[in-house]
């Protein structure tokens, strides 16, 4: 597929909104919508604009050559520019696309309008505008499985397929098939409206989409599974098939030898009328019945197939007989695919099973090994956890929610920093919740999301994002940056309005996911860890208007931040304990490693106290331990508190029974944990590269870089991590004796500061090689 970023189209949109006669709904409903078309000879390039209320797979000669719309909001709803030249002819060619219109049935993590409508608008002149010539049927193959399969996915994805291909007519989407029985499209809307007095489309609100398309990489599975013992290659490289006599039934298990995220393709010959489940599975597990999520998994070792069943939702399929091919109209999520096929008067080959890869669009460009010789499967792993979770958004998980929530987008944009220099994910990501700044001045916690959620902390990490972005991208990302800073105020101010007189945030509204002692200050008022979060907010938040904005906005933090600071060391701190209560006055109850580490890193710990924390934080088992994600804000109190030394034996353990338990991707939370890949947990990867090999940006945009590695637990460590200004490698090694040597390429030109153990920082004006 070739899309075009942010390609506009010229001028005004000649086409118009199109359906059938038959709207449909309310739930999902589908159509098919045809244009054949003569070339005299294949043009270089051919663009069409596409749209779709709710999705589309446009296809030329049969070929996709597009999908859509993007994810996104009514206000900036989304239409892709296609160059389908690649898949022209000389004579007779058709245009065809399926079009799903979601309904009541949309997925939580969409947002369409209550109308259904295709879009499509060809070169000038090429009269290949909706509705023009274009035909459409309806659809009455496909009906949405709305079936708590697993846990509680279906109340975020909403719904799995149903399809009975005996209704899908054959070759639809070929030059030469006959529609000559399908119905003209008819007019809905249009897609342009006169601005005149400021006013938009009717409806939709067209944007370009500002990312590219996923990409889709075919590939095999590893190894096919019979009564759960593996059997011979039926669909390796050299396909043999699989082939069932009428009346027989059977069942096979294919291993994708990780999880992964793709289209599943199935070819089919013969068995008409028999119902084939195609099954997606995590992992291998055992079940059970949970009273608020459905049945969900208790997992062990991930692959070990004596160790329970694949299971999990799945897609109907109702063979046509003949020659067919079955693919989801949306990429799913396994490690695992069982295929069952129900019994039939017609025997039935299973001829080839294979799968295209599908993923956000970025290179790995770091690299990282230590002494600790599980350091470069840790990268590999937090790597392969990013790309599941990046799509047409960052996702908390695969599997269930495919939602881009935003204390997740935060660790997931610094991923995405540090180990491929991807900068246009982390934008959009910003941008997606600044636009959903709501007139308190609040921002959602998850967007585009169908049913609206408050999580209030989580805005004041959307402030700390954008102070990441501006540290790793810089002055380049100016204008952005300030065009975002009303909606850093606009939560500044919504948390200030619950300030209590003692300088402590008062109970905070809707809901907060944190546990116990700390749940508790939250809900009733005084809670230190939100407190301190505020506090660290606004300072990043004076420290972008003083270098992007304007720096007499930044005035107007400062002195909050201090006061919140003061009145939590002074006001929190027990004496007794060495640590800070969860709220002024709050005794018993466990105190949690991330509120310690929360006060240290708004600056309210004093030195004295900071060294106290750390002499209990790490190995006092009376202390709450932090989750997977709560694990960065840990580091980076270690970071900060010169205890760095504390990092792989208080953190890494967690990751390690990861590998133990053979996960491909870093797991949600604790063992068993809800979904095997969350990339809130791929962070290790960002400190591999930012502070075992310490690189990091001294000015904004890595206008200067410092390398300042932690040698503390380790003997070497190598590696690279690209940047917006290149490519920055370092190599350390510290012998028996301490002494610590490194070697280092940094782009020519680019200053940099080198600071190792017990020695002064050194300064490189032009960068390049150095050795030290």
């Amino acid at each position: 597929m070739t899309l075009l970023v942010n390609k506009s189209v010229p001028g005004r949109w000649s086409a118009a909104w199109c359906w059938s006669a038959e709207r449909g709904g309310p739930n999902l409903t589908v159509r098919r919508f045809r244009r054949p078309f003569e070339l005299d000879s294949v043009p270089e390039s051919f663009v069409v604009f596409v749209s779709a209320d709710s999705r589309y797979v446009l296809r030329v000669n049969g070929q996709v050559a597009g999908r859509g719309p993007l994810k996104g909001q009514i206000e900036k709803y989304h239409y892709e520019a296609c160059n389908i030249a690649e898949h022209l002819r000389p004579g007779l060619n058709v245009l065809s696309a399926e079009v799903r219109w979601f309904g009541l049935n949309a997925p939580n993590s969409e947002i369409h309008t209550g109308f259904a409508g295709f879009l499509l608008q060809g070169p000038a002149g090429a009269g290949l505008d909706t509705p023009g010539q274009w035909k459409v049927q309806v659809d009455r193959a496909i009906e949405p499985d709305t079936t708590p399969y697993i846990a509680n996915a279906h109340q975020f994805l909403d719904h799995t397929e149903r399809v009975d291909a005996r209704l899908i007519p054959a070759g639809w989407t070929e030059p030469d098939f006959d529609d000559s029985d399908w119905e003209p499209a008819q007019f809905f809307a249009a897609a342009d409206w006169p601005d005149t007095w400021g006013e938009t489309a009717p409806i939709w609100d067209l944007h370009p989409r500002p990312v590219p398309a996923l990409t889709e990489e075919p590939r095999r599975f590893a190894r096919t599974i019979e009564d759960m013992k593996p059997a011979a290659h039926r669909f390796g490289d050299a396909p043999t098939g699989w082939s069932l006599e009428a009346g027989q039934g059977g069942e096979i298990v294919l291993d994708a030898g990780a999880l992964t995220t793709g289209y599943l393709q199935l070819h089919f010959t013969g068995g008409a009328g028999r119902e084939v489940q195609v099954i997606y599975a995590e992992a291998i597990g055992t079940w059970t019945q949970h009273e608020r999520r459905g049945r969900h998994y208790t997992k062990a070792i991930r692959d070990d197939l004596s160790a329970g069943v694949v299971d999990g939702y799945r897609d109907t399929v109702t063979l046509p007989g003949g020659s067919f091919t079955y693919e989801p109209f949306h990429w799913r999520t396994f490690w695992f695919v069982r295929i069952v096929i129900g019994p039939g008067d017609a025997p039935v080959s299973l001829d080839d099973v294979r799968y295209r890869f599908t993923t956000y669009p970025v290179e790995l460009g770091a690299s990282y090994e230590s002494s600790a010789p599980d350091s470069a499967k840790m990268l590999e792993v937090s790597w392969r956890t990013l790309q599941l979770c990046t799509h047409e958004t960052y996702e908390d998980c695969p599997y269930y929610e495919q939602l881009h929530y935003l204390w997740d987008s935060r660790i997931e944009a610094l991923c995405g920093l540090a180990m491929a220099g991807d900068t246009t994910m982390p934008k959009r990501s910003l941008k997606l919740y600044r636009d959903s700044l709501e007139p308190t001045g609040l921002l959602h916690c998850r967007v585009p999301s169908r049913r609206r959620h408050r999580l209030p902390f989580f805005a004041l990490a959307w402030v700390l994002m954008l102070h990441d972005y501006w540290r790793w991208v810089g002055p380049q990302e100016r204008d952005f940056v300030r065009s975002c800073l009303f909606a850093a105020d606009g939560v500044l101010v919504w948390f200030r309005n619950l300030l209590r007189e003692d300088g402590f945030l008062g109970p905070v509204p809707h809901w907060s996911p944190l546990p116990g002692s700390m749940g508790e200050a939250a809900h009733k008022g005084g809670s230190v860890f939100m407190t301190s979060l505020y506090a660290w907010a606004l300072e990043s938040a004076a420290e972008l208007h003083e270098q992007a904005g304007d720096p007499v906005d930044a005035e107007r933090w400062r002195p909050l931040a201090e006061r919140l600071r003061g009145a939590v060391r002074e006001k929190a701190w027990s004496e007794a304990e060495g640590l800070f209560t969860e709220a002024p006055g709050l005794v018993g109850g466990t105190l949690g490693q991330r509120t310690q580490a929360m006060a240290i890193l708004s600056g309210a710990a004093t030195a004295e106290q900071t060294a106290r924390i750390m002499d209990r934080l790490a190995s006092d088992p009376k202390i709450g331990k932090s989750g997977t994600v709560e694990g960065y804000y840990f580091a980076r109190a270690l970071e900060k508190a010169g205890r760095y030394d504390l990092f792989d034996p208080a953190l890494l353990p967690q990751w390690r029974d990861m590998l133990d338990k053979h996960l491909s991707t870093w797991r949600e939370g604790g063992e068993p944990g809800r979904s095997d890949c969350h990339a809130w947990t791929a962070w290790p990867a960002v400190d591999f590269l930012t502070c075992v090999l310490g690189i990091q940006p001294a000015k904004p945009g890595f206008a200067e870089i410092r390398i300042r590695p932690h040698t503390e637990t380790y003997t070497f460590a190598r590696g690279q991590m690209p940047t917006v200004v290149g490519t920055v490698r370092v190599e350390w090694t510290r012998d028996e004796n301490g002494q610590v040597s490194l070697k280092a390429q940094t782009p020519a030109g680019v200053p940099t500061v080198v600071e190792l153990p017990g020695q002064e920082p050194r300064r490189f004006e032009q960068g390049g090689e150095i050795e030290m």
